[in-house]
C-alpha cells in the first residue's frame, strides 16, 4: 500500500495525503453507526473534517509562498490526521527569512478567523467563549472553523518543535549567536514545554497530551541533531564525501543479463548508465522481485519507475543532504560534464563525518 497519495500539485510542488486519513474518516463513519447517528449528522461530520483540513492545507501553502517569496520551493505538502508538514528543498539562509516564513502559515489561520466574525451569527469569537461541539451542522458549522483556525495560529505558535513557534523562536536566537547554539536554545525550552504536556497529561489523565509531549521531545531532539550534522558540514565539498567504489548496470541489458551483477555484487542499488550518463537508480529489491517470465527478458531501463536528478560534482555537501531522499542508504547520482563520477547517500555523508574531525557530533547524533 502506498503511504502517501498525491491530491495534485501546484508550482511544481507535490500535494498529498497519508494513508492514515482513510483510518480517519473510517473511525468517524463507525462510530456515528455505533452510536446511532443520522446519516445528515455524519454528512455534517466529514464536511467538518474536510474543513478543518482545508484549513491545514491554506497554512501549508502559506508556508510553501513565503518560502517561494526567498527563493527556496518546497517538495512537498504532506497532510496527517494529526496536521501538515512543508517540506522545504533547502533550509532558510538567514534568521530574517525562517522567521518569515514559520509566522506564515499561523498568520494565514489567524486571518481566516478574523475574516470569519461578521459570519459567527450570534456566537461569540473563541477568544469570548470555548465552543464544546457535541456535534457539527449548519448553525455552528461557520463557528467551528472560525475555531479550528484561531487554534491552528495559536497552537503553531507555541515556541516548540516541531511547531512554528520552535522555528521563530530558534530564527530570533540566532539573530545574536550561531546556528546550533540557537537551535540547542530552542530544544531545550522544547524540552521544557514538552515536560509541560506530559505533566500536565499524566495529572489530568489526558492521553492526547501525554502523546503530544512525546512527539514535541522526540522532534526536538530530531532537529538538534540535524543542526549538528549541517554544522559539521560546513565547508565540506561534495567531491569529498563521494563514493567512486561501486558498480553500474548499462540500460541496454535485459533483467536476464544483469542478472550476474546480482550475484557478485551486494549493492542495495545499482545506477543503470546509458554510456557513461545515469538515466536512474534500481534497488536490488525491484530487480530481484522482476525476476520472472514477464520481465526477465526485459531492459532493466524499463523497470525504472521513479528518477532522482544527478547531483552535480560542484554542489557542496551540505546541499546534497538537504537534497537527498530520506532513505538512508539510497544512492543519488553525481556527474562532471556530464559523465558519472561518483554516487552519494546519507550513509555515505555520515560515515565521512564519523572518520573525521566531526566524530564526536556525530557519535551523540547516531550512538
Amino acid at each position: 500500500m502506498k503511504a502517501t497519495f498525491n491530491l495534485f500539485t501546484l508550482k511544481g510542488t507535490k500535494i498529498g495525503i497519508h494513508w492514515t486519513f482513510i483510518l480517519l474518516i473510517s473511525w468517524i463513519l463507525i462510530a456515528d453507526g455505533i452510536t446511532g447517528k443520522t446519516p445528515a449528522e455524519s454528512l455534517w461530520k466529514l464536511i467538518a473534517v474536510t474543513a478543518a483540513f482545508a484549513s491545514v492545507v491554506l497554512h501549508e501553502l502559506g508556508h510553501m509562498f513565503a518560502a517561494r517569496f526567498y527563493g527556496i520551493p518546497a517538495k512537498e505538502i504532506l497532510l496527517l490526521p494529526i496536521g501538515g508538514m512543508t517540506q522545504l528543498k533547502r533550509q532558510p539562509e538567514t534568521p530574517g527569512q525562517e522567521i518569515m516564513i514559520s509566522l506564515s502559515g499561523p498568520l494565514v489561520n489567524l486571518t481566516i478567523a478574523i475574516l470569519l466574525i461578521p459570519f459567527l451569527a450570534g456566537h461569540a469569537p473563541l477568544w469570548r467563549s470555548v465552543p464544546f461541539f457535541l456535534s457539527i451542522d449548519r448553525l455552528n458549522f461557520v463557528f467551528f472553523l472560525h475555531a479550528v483556525n484561531v487554534l491552528l495560529g495559536v497552537i503553531n505558535l507555541i515556541p516548540a518543535f516541531p511547531m512554528d513557534g520552535g522555528r521563530v523562536l530558534r530564527g530570533m536566537m540566532e539573530l545574536f549567536t550561531t546556528p546550533l547554539k540557537a537551535t540547542n536554545i530552542a530544544v531545550w525550552v522544547s524540552r521544557f514545554v514538552s515536560l509541560l504536556f506530559l505533566v500536565s497529561g499524566l495529572l489530568n489523565m489526558n492521553l492526547l497530551l501525554v502523546v503530544g509531549g512525546v512527539v514535541l521531545l522526540l522532534q526536538g531532539t530530531m532537529e538538534k541533531h540535524n543542526a549538528m550534522v549541517r554544522d559539521a558540514l560546513k565547508n565540506v565539498a561534495l567531491q569529498d564525501v563521494l563514493v567512486t567504489d561501486y558498480r553500474t548496470i548499462s540500460s541496454s541489458l535485459t533483467l536476464r543479463e544483469a542478472l550476474p551483477l546480482l550475484t557478485d555484487y551486494r549493492q542495495p542499488y545499482f545506477v543503470i548508465t546509458a554510456a557513461s550518463y545515469p538515466v536512474g537508480v534500481l534497488s536490488r529489491g525491484t530487480l530481484v522481485s522482476s525476476v520472472d517470465k514477464k520481465h526477465i527478458d526485459q531492459p532493466v531501463e524499463e523497470l525504472i519507475t521513479e528518477e532522482h536528478p544527478p547531483f552535480d560534482i560542484s554542489m557542496t555537501a551540505l546541499s546534497a543532504w538537504e537534497n537527498l531522499p530520506p532513505e538512508t542508504d539510497m544512492i543519488v547520482p553525481v556527474i562532471n560534464n556530464g559523465d558519472l563520477v561518483g554516487v552519494i547517500s546519507r550513509d555515505a555523508i555520515i560515515e565521512y563525518l564519523a572518520l573525521h574531525k566531526h566524530s564526536n557530533a556525530i557519535q551523540e547524533v547516531f550512538s
